[in-house]
């Protein structure tokens, strides 16, 4: 653990103590799990917190972006491990901070007292609850239905993580914050990203916005009131690694909530001889063609209708 997250590790100690002191505790912890979990787990780890006792919650580690992707912060479960982006650690607010690694204390707790893993993004559930945030029915739906699960690869080790995607929520004077891409491989020009995103403004009218390059790919063109889910594909370059999320919320009494994640459409794949390369899209939709195939290689593409495997 670097020592510069220890100002933050009190403020999760505390969100965590009077989120186990709390009445609704167990209707939240409902919410968040199920109805399915580890009753005598769930009880540990409350009377744990209730003593301040956090010697259970796993050690958090920065890694290189590259190693995250788009997403802030890990959970490892084979590792049992709290994994922080780098350069999301170096420019996130204490708030921000305490919120991811609320989540992925979230999913820690799910993989204690659950046997089989919680539909959907546990993690951002249980931070939003634990830090009192309330959610609209859109935005809890999104939650509950959102697959958080990736494959990384850390000291040359595959990983399976619950990652954290990029959101936000606040009242007036909005927020802007920054989504680290995965950087473009060392001669590569040019590769098309998907961004998926959701807002929520509720009432009261608010402007969302998603930059590039300083160029909005996402404008709701001013102050608008209600929600909306979409996607969009850009074109990212080298050098341009980085996306910005301004929130305008200029009315007292407002409140909003987002989240956006992204897709690089393009995936490159490398190999050796005898290599055999499998690309699964599980959930994802859309069609898979091959951009190119050096003269050079050895191998040939094969494909089933739903996984293609060149050999």
């Amino acid at each position: 653990m670097t020592s510069t997250l220890l100002p933050i590790l009190p403020v999760v100690d505390d969100v965590l103590f009077n989120f186990a002191q709390s009445d609704g505790f167990w209707a939240n912890l409902e919410t968040a799990f199920g109805t399915s979990y580890d009753v005598v787990k769930a009880t540990q780890l409350r009377q744990q917190w209730q003593s301040r006792n956090f010697s259970q919650i796993p050690p958090i580690e920065v890694v290189n972006s590259s190693v995250l992707g788009s997403a802030n912060g890990a959970y490892g479960i084979s590792t049992n491990k709290i994994y922080l982006s780098e350069s999301f650690f170096a420019s996130a607010s204490s708030d921000a901070l305490v919120a991811v690694v609320l989540e992925e204390i979230g999913h820690f707790v799910d993989a204690q007292i659950n046997r089989v893993d919680t539909v959907g993004d546990e993690g951002e559930l249980f931070s939003a609850l634990a830090r009192g945030v309330s959610l609209s029915p859109s935005g809890l739906s999104r939650i509950q239905t959102e697959d958080d699960h990736a494959v990384v690869v850390i000291d040359g080790q595959e990983v399976l993580i619950e990652q954290a995607s990029l959101s936000g929520s606040g009242g007036v004077g909005g927020t802007n914050k920054t989504l680290q891409l995965d950087p473009l491989p060392q001669g590569q020009t040019e590769r098309n990203v998907t961004l998926t995103y959701f807002y929520e403004h509720y009432s009261i009218p608010d402007q969302f916005q998603v930059r590039y390059a300083g160029k909005d790919i996402v404008n709701t063109g001013g102050l608008v009131s209600g929600s909306k889910t979409g996607n969009v594909t850009f074109k990212q370059v080298q050098g341009q690694d980085f996306l910005n999320i301004v929130v305008t919320a200029p009315q007292s009494g407002t409140a909003w909530d987002f989240s956006v994640s992204t897709d690089n459409a393009q995936i490159n794949f490398n190999g050796l001889v005898g290599d055999v390369i499998k690309l699964d899209l599980g959930k994802q939709s859309g069609n898979v063609t091959l951009k190119s195939l050096p003269n050079s290689s050895k191998g040939k593409l094969l494909t089933d209708g739903h996984k293609w495997v060149k050999t």
